[in-house]
């Protein structure tokens, strides 16, 4: 049989300090990542893990921020775990794909320090990279 407080316990269904917390800390993450994938899209090889093409697939990925940045929000302002509950569990597995995915870019694109590096000795901005009849340099990519 069981006693009153396992059954209280059961009951409450309050969101824990600490999944509050964590809902805010991911949010604050989240947000500026929506920031550089719907406002900037195509800055994405300087301010992002690995450059993404076309211009239109981070403005869709800032959509998915986006929601999570919402449903973190939700979460951090919410009463009971219930609702939240699933939704955090398919947060962290959408996390973790974005982690393996992240790691296997970052083998592939040079580090910031070796892009710096790159972009002090190539003379960029001189105008032996002006295409004939331009007053400006086109943008450069990352292979």
């Amino acid at each position: 049989m069981m006693d009153s407080e396992t059954v209280n316990a059961a009951r409450d269904d309050h969101v824990l300090p600490e999944a509050r917390w964590a809902s805010l800390v991911v949010f604050c993450i989240l947000v500026p990542a929506v920031v550089v994938l719907w406002g900037m899209p195509e800055k994405t090889a300087d301010l992002w893990a690995w450059t993404i093409m076309p211009e239109l697939t981070p403005i869709f990925m800032g959509a998915g921020y986006g929601g999570g940045a919402y449903f973190f929000w939700r979460t951090y302002r919410a009463r009971r775990w219930h609702p939240s509950s699933a939704g955090v569990f398919g947060a962290a597995f959408f996390a973790g794909l974005m982690l393996i995915a992240t790691l296997a870019h970052s083998r592939r694109q040079p580090s910031p320090s070796s892009r710096r590096a790159r972009l002090s000795t190539s003379g960029r901005g001189s105008s032996r990279h002006l295409p004939r009849g331009s007053s400006r340099a086109s943008p450069r990519r990352w292979a």
